[in-house]
């Protein structure tokens, strides 16, 4: 009886390590991927003119940002505290929010107003990783695709309409996050785990928006889900850095490293020599319904939006 228990045992070890190596291998494919900052730097210096166009957007996307942040959290913020007398403190620190059950709906519109400004403040960012990582895509890849010719007016409209449906679609991660981080003793790592998926999102965003099939919101969020291990171990390294760090340096880091994460994801694709390489029967084969809180919720707002205006962010 009991040899047979020890032979179930270790047979059903072996399956659950059989079944898992795909995963843990892409994921430390990932792992491997987000610390390719050499290949970068080996990269820009056999293209001196390109070295000299990206580093001017790193310093001017270094100012803007700067300036961004220091109006939020040393005016926005302190102003916001004072009206709804929530301490400074939480309306920061996302994790003490997240980590404590005791909110009040005060608490709750102030948190979301200011997760709402944060995302605001990041849409500077996005204009310059995309423009960083489009000069590195076009320099050692095929030309990105062209998005349609608009109007000024088209583009404020576009640019409203996707900021929002992305930060939907992207917060509904934060508020997994903030469920999961509940779960007693393991709260702290899946909240980390579920911020890794959100980070490389953000990390990707910009190379996928270079190819054909990428300017969807809906394609983008397919790709974190059917390569959620690939994903999380890419996003993993920045989310446990920003995690440790407090959160106003998290934040901070994060804004000014963005362009930089969106280089290293796109180097990953176009590099010759491959960082990290896996099998391609390796690939993951079972996709995980992350965003699908946010997907939903996206197609619900476009709803609302009339045909004509929704018709700008669809072409």
């Amino acid at each position: 009886m009991e040899q047979s228990s020890s032979l179930l045992f270790f047979t059903f070890i072996n399956h659950a390590i059989e079944v898992s190596t795909p995963y843990l291998l892409n994921a430390v494919a990932g792992l491997f991927a987000s610390v390719g900052l050499h290949h970068i730097l080996s990269a820009l210096k056999s293209k001196p003119e390109l070295s000299a166009k990206i580093s001017k957007l790193f310093i001017v996307h270094a100012a803007v940002f700067i300036s961004c942040f220091a109006a939020l959290h040393l005016i926005i913020i302190p102003l916001l505290a004072r009206l709804t007398a929530v301490p400074e403190t939480v309306l920061e620190d996302e994790r003490r929010f997240s980590f404590s059950m005791s909110h009040n709906f005060k608490r709750l519109v102030a948190f979301g107003t200011v997760a709402v400004l944060k995302s605001l403040l990041l849409q500077p960012v996005y204009q310059f990783s995309d423009r960083c990582a489009k000069l590195y895509f076009e320099a050692f890849s095929v030309p990105a695709v062209k998005p349609p010719t608009r109007t000024l007016v088209q583009k404020l409209t576009f640019a409203t309409i996707d900021g929002t449906i992305r930060f939907i679609v992207t917060f509904s991660l934060v508020l997994m996050a903030v469920a999961v981080s509940w779960i007693p003793l393991i709260g702290k790592p899946l909240f980390v785990g579920v911020i890794s998926w959100r980070m490389s999102f953000f990390f990707h965003s910009a190379l996928w928006d270079l190819t054909p099939a990428g300017t969807s919101l809906h394609y983008k969020t397919m790709q974190i889900e059917t390569r959620w291990a690939y994903h999380l171990g890419f996003g993993l390294l920045a989310s446990t850095l920003v995690f440790a760090l407090p959160t106003d340096f998290g934040d901070f880091l994060f804004g000014l490293a963005h362009p930089l994460m969106c280089l290293i994801a796109v180097s990953s694709q176009v590099s010759s020599t491959p960082i990290f390489s896996i099998e391609e029967g390796e690939q993951e084969v079972v996709p995980l319904p992350i965003f699908n809180l946010g997907n939903r919720a996206g197609d619900m707002v476009l709803r609302y939006i009339p045909g004509p205006i929704k018709a700008v962010w669809t072409d």
